[in-house]
């Protein structure tokens, strides 16, 4: 099944173990011999995200993105969720649709899958980008007191509270204005969530299954391996990398950046006035052409 959009590309479904992932790629017929291009997306989101990437990389890379397991249009699984899971499902897709090196970028949970992929199956990345990426859940909890906390919250969510609470959530007249504030508090200029916005994060919660997915995937959050760790992977990594933070990030601050820049001798970073969390979306011109000219630096 094939769909056009002109903004994000040839939309497709694969089957992988069974379950239906949904994918966009465009090509570039101007440089075919050019590295290909695969984008990440981040919780709760869809490659819909790179509505002001994809078309302007393609100019020049040939770029794929994909929806991982249980978000966008992808199947609601009723799998473990974690980044094991996406790792394999992005790595099968690639040894698939393109068995070539790529640049792979991720935003904030699609950062954590990027980076495991990095890190296990660096054949596949010639160069990595980070739209932030967020500490494990280990790095989070250091302290015995925050541990002790994470194993509180583990024993005050079992799924039989979980599941009427989202069901709550998901209903439409809640959920649209829930999505929509939700962006605006990660958002320096707030016009930018605008309604295609809001649709593109509100109508996947909306599919069968969805409920069951967000509850597995809030108690997968308590294991260790939900994303790598951030502080052990990151100083190891034998590839370009380069990390895309903007400046007024209220998630995780570029503090973050600046610290984890110096653990690597081969990242760079690029800092971004006036982007928030979604720092691609905010200011796609200035993230666009940061990226473009670091893939010149490092392909030659």
């Amino acid at each position: 099944m094939k769909s056009v959009n002109q903004s994000i590309g040839a939309q497709r479904t694969w089957v992988w173990r069974g379950w239906r992932i949904r994918y966009t790629y465009i090509r570039s017929l101007s440089r075919l011999e050019a590295i290909p291009i695969v984008l990440l997306h981040g919780f709760g989101s869809s490659f819909a995200q790179w509505r002001y990437n994809l078309k302007p990389l393609s100019e020049s890379h040939s770029v794929y993105a994909l929806d991982l397991l249980g978000f966008g249009a992808s199947q609601k699984a009723p799998e473990r969720y974690g980044s094991p899971l996406w790792m394999a499902q992005v790595y099968e897709f690639w040894r698939k649709w393109i068995k070539r090196p790529v640049i792979l970028a991720g935003h904030s949970l699609g950062g954590s899958v990027a980076l495991a992929i990095a890190d296990t199956y660096p054949e596949m990345v010639q160069g990595l980008v980070l739209f932030t990426v967020p500490p494990s859940r280990e790095e989070l909890y250091q302290s015995k007191v925050q541990a002790s906390l994470a194993s509180l919250e583990g024993i005050l969510t079992p799924r039989f509270l979980l599941t009427p609470l989202f069901h709550l959530l998901f209903y439409p007249p809640l959920l649209v204005p829930f999505v929509r504030q939700g962006l605006r508090s990660v958002y320096v200029n707030k016009d930018l969530v605008d309604e295609q916005l809001v649709e593109s994060f509100a109508t996947p919660p909306q599919d069968p299954g969805s409920v069951d997915v967000l509850s597995r995937l809030f108690l997968s959050k308590n294991n260790r391996e939900y994303t790598p760790h951030v502080g052990r992977v990151f100083p190891q990594l034998k590839m370009p990398v380069l990390l895309v933070w903007g400046k007024q990030d209220p998630i995780f601050s570029i503090r973050q950046a600046r610290e984890l820049v110096v653990q690597n001798s081969q990242a760079q970073l690029v800092e971004i006035e006036q982007a928030g969390h979604c720092v691609y979306d905010e200011q796609p011109q200035q993230v666009n052409q940061a990226l473009l000219e670091w893939i010149e630096e490092i392909t030659g």
